[in-house]
């Protein structure tokens, strides 16, 4: 072989090299949650579940801005929408923050913000350098809930439904009761 034909050789390797590389990267994002387990989430990766959940609270934010806040709330569902995205953003949220995030008055907030510690959804961690300081992330089941969550979100997105009454349909056949299957309700 001659140098020119070495060269265009060489140059494909490095294309399959890189593109090898891409992928491996791309299998790095999917969520490592326990080690030498990788979970992919319907293939769903990290930054496309983050996308979601970022999208969901920004368009719940949005929503409360045009009628009360009362009609939609949801303060558990927005700290775990928000600690979510802080997770794969690998940036630390305050408790004042997560209680914030939650859009209800502060002891309301630190209502539901135990009701998620004590079912296990979120964990708390005391800052060394500050005593004033808590952290909170979501714990290994809460991150795996949420996970599973806007993944059927994302695929139901993707998806689609004709309409409303065959989401609904949909929903009715995969959460048939034993007793409705036997009667054929």
């Amino acid at each position: 072989m001659n140098q020119e034909e070495n060269s265009g050789r060489a140059a494909r390797l490095r294309a399959m090299a890189h593109e090898m590389l891409a992928l491996a990267n791309e299998l790095e994002n999917k969520y490592t949650l326990r080690k030498g387990t990788i979970s992919a989430f319907e293939f769903a990766s990290l930054q496309a579940l983050a996308a979601c959940a970022s999208k969901e609270f920004v368009d719940r934010q949005r929503r409360q801005k045009s009628f009360d806040a009362e009609l939609f709330g949801e303060p558990c569902w927005d700290m775990l929408l928000y600690l979510f995205v802080k997770h794969v953003e690998k940036q630390r949220a305050r408790k004042s923050q997560v209680l914030i995030a939650a859009g209800v008055p502060t002891s309301t907030a630190m209502r539901y913000f135990s009701v998620l510690r004590d079912g296990g959804y979120l964990q708390t961690e005391s800052c060394t350098s500050d005593s004033r300081v808590t952290f909170v992330t979501l714990s290994t089941d809460g991150l795996v809930r949420m996970s599973s969550c806007l993944a059927r979100q994302l695929r139901a997105d993707q998806s689609g439904f004709e309409s409303l009454n065959d989401m609904i349909e949909g929903n009715r056949q995969r959460t048939s009761s034993p007793i409705e299957s036997s009667t054929g309700h």
